[in-house]
């Protein structure tokens, strides 16, 4: 028999969504090459294929709740279209959900009533009846997700002064033209937070996607620009990273009701 042991330090790699709830030590978990606080009362969601491994299971004796369910269950159902919004799917591992005690009661309802379904005979109606229970359970933990994100506000606000200032120090420096407008990839790479995460952190945050939010500053960038120079509106848009200036006066004219040039010379009349 397989024993818990034989997966310590051990890289393992799953066809199926999952979700684990930590009730004691089960060691420490590694994603890619971060670890993961796997403390008392949290919750952690893998996607398919997330490749994940385990240190301290050999001195451990693993406790707690482990769900796991393939994509092909949800197809033909309503859930198969919503798991896209359920983004936690795609945080990682240090990222976790920790939820009080009242919260995992919650949790562990669904988890009862999935439990139960589980040990019926499956049949296509059985299998919507499965999927209803699953929506149920990862709408409440989006609930607890946004409840995370609200408590803990004071702390995320450094976040979100370090993604501004990033976009502050990006403009700032003289290779911006030849590295193009900033991403998310290249935010990620400088908060060590996944895309998924940083995404809802920053909507969180602020109201506004993270995309929204660079678009905004580009916006507020490029009007600084065209009032403190007189370089022609093609010179400006190569020079915050545009590669092609028609798009950057779509853009500009789209977010701000006029043209580059119009909007120069509203601030410059009179």
């Amino acid at each position: 028999m397989t024993q818990t042991a034989d997966f310590d330090n051990t890289r393992l790699s799953f066809g199926f969504f999952m979700i684990v709830y930590k009730k004691s030590f089960c060691g420490n978990i590694l994603y890619g090459q971060n670890p993961y606080d796997y403390s008392d009362g949290t919750l952690l969601f893998a996607s398919p294929y997330q490749s994940i491994s385990v240190q301290g299971l050999a001195d451990n004796a693993p406790e707690g709740i482990l769900l796991m369910f393939h994509p092909e269950l949800l197809r033909g159902t309503s859930l198969d279209k919503q798991m896209k919004n359920y983004t936690y799917f795609g945080y990682g591992m240090n990222e976790a959900l920790h939820v009080s005690t009242s919260e995992f009661t919650h949790v562990a309802d669904c988890l009862r009533s999935i439990d139960g379904v589980l040990g019926q005979r499956f049949p296509d109606s059985q299998r919507q009846r499965l999927s209803s229970l699953l929506s149920s359970l990862l709408r409440l933990c989006q609930e607890f997700y946004d409840r995370q994100f609200s408590t803990r506000k004071e702390h995320d606000k450094d976040v979100v002064i370090r993604f501004e200032q990033l976009l502050i120090d990006y403009f700032s420096a003289s290779g911006t033209a030849c590295a193009g407008l900033p991403t998310m990839a290249y935010m990620v790479d400088k908060i060590f937070l996944s895309p998924n995460y940083l995404g809802d952190l920053i909507k969180n945050a602020t109201g506004r996607s993270a995309k929204e939010t660079i678009n905004l500053f580009v916006v507020e960038e490029a009007k600084r620009r065209l009032t403190s120079s007189d370089k022609p509106v093609k010179d400006i848009a190569h020079s915050l990273g545009f590669d092609y200036p028609q798009y950057f006066s779509q853009m500009f004219k789209r977010r701000v009701g006029m043209t580059p040039n119009q909007y120069r010379k509203s601030r410059t009349d009179g």
